[in-house]
């Protein structure tokens, strides 16, 4: 009966103008909103001009990442939370305020705990490794008509346990709820737990633009709109903007970072405070991302797969 008026709208996107384009993504129980605002927090800064994957980027949308992600641990699940409070221009503007330009904070860890580290980013005031167990696939026609999905069985082989004889295995999500009563996404009978799987689609002057998604755990939510901002600041193609190297921020002031990022930008990085962890040229554990892109002059369809896993991109 306590969880009879417990409700998640399953149903409309969340959405957030970034720029000329309107950016959409899974509602709850999947987290899109924590990276729809982490693009509105990066939105006013000049990221052509400080330039792709220099320490001064870096930092920012590793700070920004920080502080969009306590957001989405401690507000995606909480009942009766009205999501659109965190991509208001008064709160996405308080929480731009928060970011020291020159120093790490202590970020918060990606999961749920009562006990927060001392110093570490909290949660704003609006009004492990990866198996290979998730995969997306991004679909679109000459229409216009696409689809954007990410799919996971939660753990290698998901729960163990098949459905009959379907060869589909259950997932194993469970795994990803808390047993602190105090979490928003505490464990609990019949109520919808927190979902990392958030594919993204992209509009301009309402006619589809891209799709993009990627496998990765909470990763997810940081990889998507690095590719995100590929595509709609850097001026990049689909494949570009999937390929191009990645950073994903893993608790405290920890920072997975692939090594075709220039290595006096990574010792930069290092001296404001960010530890980084250096993870070779290309990793999956930043991912991996796949695609589509409509050019809005010509009509031209074209695709995007990751080198960091097995994809293609095919067209007919």
């Amino acid at each position: 009966d306590d969880l009879a008026n417990f409700s998640v709208n399953w149903q409309e996107p969340i959405s957030t103008p970034f720029r000329e384009f309107d950016i959409y993504g899974a509602p709850p129980p999947s987290c899109a909103v924590e990276y729809l605002e982490l693009l509105r927090i990066l939105e006013d800064e000049d990221l052509d001009g400080i330039g792709h994957n220099t320490a001064n980027y870096l930092h920012l949308l590793i700070e920004g990442i920080k502080l969009s992600s306590a957001d989405r641990i401690e507000y995606v699940m909480k009942e009766g939370f009205d999501h659109t409070a965190l991509l208001t221009d008064d709160y996405i503007a308080s929480q731009r305020a928060r970011i020291d330009r020159q120093s790490a904070s202590q970020g918060r860890e990606e999961r749920y705990s009562g006990k927060v580290a001392p110093g570490a980013v909290t949660a704003g005031s609006p009004g492990g490794r990866t198996g290979e167990h998730t995969t997306h696939f991004a679909v679109a026609d000459a229409s216009g008509l696409a689809v954007n999905v990410t799919q996971s069985v939660g753990s290698p082989f998901g729960s163990g346990f098949m459905a009959g004889e379907t060869g589909i295995m259950l997932n194993n999500f469970l795994n990803w709820t808390d047993l602190d009563p105090e979490s928003p996404n505490a464990l609990l009978p019949g109520k919808p737990m927190e979902n990392c799987m958030s594919p993204g689609q992209i509009y301009l002057d309402g006619t589809f633009y891209a799709t993009l998604g990627t496998p990765g755990s909470w990763g997810i939510l940081q990889t998507t709109p690095q590719m995100m901002l590929n595509l709609l600041v850097h001026g990049m193609n689909i494949q570009g903007a999937i390929e191009a190297p990645r950073i994903r921020f893993m608790g405290g002031k920890h920072v997975y970072a692939e090594t075709r990022i220039p290595e006096d930008v990574l010792t930069e990085l290092e001296g404001r405070g960010h530890e980084i962890e250096r993870m070779g040229d290309l990793t999956a554990q930043v991912g991996g991302g796949q695609g589509t892109h409509r050019d809005p002059e010509s009509g031209v369809f074209s695709g995007g797969a990751d080198p960091r896993r097995d994809g293609y991109a095919l067209a007919w």
